[in-house]
């Protein structure tokens, strides 16, 4: 998986400069496997924009298909920060690949299908 990829497909976009900002942060957070879980408080802070306005561009990021947010918890059953997804999509891939990734993973299995977690439309 390519970051290059990523940024050329939001460059390209017509998504609004809060979510563009905000896939630019999460792209710049992630590790090679395309994921990353920076806190909503961390995101806002590190961007100058405010927390609701992370929350709206999150969510704009969900249903554009940019993003797949998976809930992560502790042990004592509390929810920590999202697990952040950033899909890459070619013309060769379909729109539900992105599960691909988190359904090797155990924990994860078929949690972000459900919920207030989105999916790529």
């Amino acid at each position: 998986m390519d970051k290059a990829r990523v940024l050329n497909r939001v460059y390209a976009s017509s998504l609004p400069g809060r979510a563009k900002t905000i896939m630019f942060y999460l792209v710049n957070r992630s590790n090679k496997e395309l994921t990353c879980f920076p806190a909503i408080p961390t995101i806002a802070r590190e961007t100058g924009l405010s927390e609701r306005t992370v929350q709206r561009a999150l969510k704009e990021l969900c249903a554009e298909g940019y993003i797949v947010k998976t809930p992560r918890y502790r042990k004592n059953g509390s929810q920590s920060s999202n697990l952040y997804l950033l899909v890459v999509k070619n013309d060769n891939q379909a729109d539900d690949s992105a599960f691909s990734y988190f359904d090797k993973i155990p924990i994860y299995r078929n949690c972000h299908r459900g919920g207030d977690s989105c999916v790529p439309p």
